[in-house]
């Protein structure tokens, strides 16, 4: 019996493009963001994403206080910290990974 050959060329019409800029936001920089869950969080920009079929634009990010890569909406980010407290909180949290990080090697 015979197979059938499935179609590989196939494309998708609509497919999701990925950039490193978008406005006055490039990969590499550190920013504050809001996450989907609704948690203001610090992290590094890795790209940004934009599906053509629904128009939907996100950001994807290094969490720098939590190492793993997390999404937001772009209108989510800024360079500033939503409060002092949170700043110093997130900032030491950093500072102790690094620290803990340099003695493992």
């Amino acid at each position: 019996m015979a197979r059938k050959k499935q179609d590989s060329s196939k494309q998708n019409v609509h497919p999701t493009t990925m950039t490193d800029s978008y406005g006055e936001w490039k990969k590499g920089d550190d920013v504050w963001y809001t996450s989907y869950q609704g948690e203001a969080k610090y992290g590094t920009i890795m790209y940004f994403s934009e599906n053509s079929e629904n128009e939907k634009k996100w950001v994807t990010l290094w969490d720098l206080t939590d190492p793993r890569y997390d999404s937001a909406h772009i209108e989510t980010l800024r360079r500033d910290a939503p409060t002092k407290a949170m700043r110093n909180k997130v900032l030491k949290r950093i500072a102790r990974a690094k620290i803990r990080n340099k003695k493992g090697k």
